[in-house]
């Protein structure tokens, strides 16, 4: 990885960290659900970048830590972690690079995303004595999942566009031979 590109993605780890943590929180509704790192963690996920990817989930991770109000938040394992699955599960499982499969390895990140930070509730909640358990809001999930699978479509469409994937019948050069 040379210099340039893991400076680009150091800053764009710093502002999606920074963003989820202090920004995003305090939205309305509809738009506070949108979270950013996971959905960038994907887009190297899907271009086979690991080591980009491990820096992004390392480097957004801490910022979330940082800023987070709670003490005891594992983001940046969390993320490490969940870049390590998404790997395996792209190169094993979801081995093509089309559309249904980046909404699948999206629906497997935010489900597993969702999943160690609800045992990670339990076992703090059952480690502390007060066994309260805050699951995580399935409906935030949800509503993340439904930003991401739009923001998935646009990005492939646009892509799409570009590579001159999607061309009509009328618009092929016509061969003389």
């Amino acid at each position: 990885m040379k210099f340039r590109e893991a400076f680009f993605i150091m800053l764009f780890a710093v502002c999606a960290g920074i963003f989820q943590a202090t920004v995003s929180p305090f939205l309305p509704e509809p738009w506070a659900s949108f979270q950013p790192v996971i959905l960038l963690l994907l887009s190297w996920i899907l271009r086979n970048r690991q080591k980009q990817a491990m820096l992004f989930a390392v480097i957004a991770g801490f910022f979330l830590d940082i800023y987070s109000p709670s003490m005891g938040s594992i983001a940046m394992v969390r993320f490490l972690v969940l870049a390590v699955v998404l790997f395996l599960i792209s190169k094993r499982i979801l081995t093509n690079q089309s559309l249904y499969a980046a909404i699948g390895l999206d629906i497997s990140a935010r489900g597993s995303d969702w999943l160690m930070q609800a045992v990670y509730s339990v076992l703090t909640g059952f480690f502390s004595g007060a066994h309260v358990f805050r699951f995580p809001s399935f409906g935030r999930t949800l509503s993340s999942f439904a930003w991401d699978v739009g923001i998935i479509i646009l990005v492939f469409l646009i892509r799409a566009l570009f590579a001159r994937r999607f061309v009509l019948p009328s618009m092929r050069p016509k061969s003389y031979g």
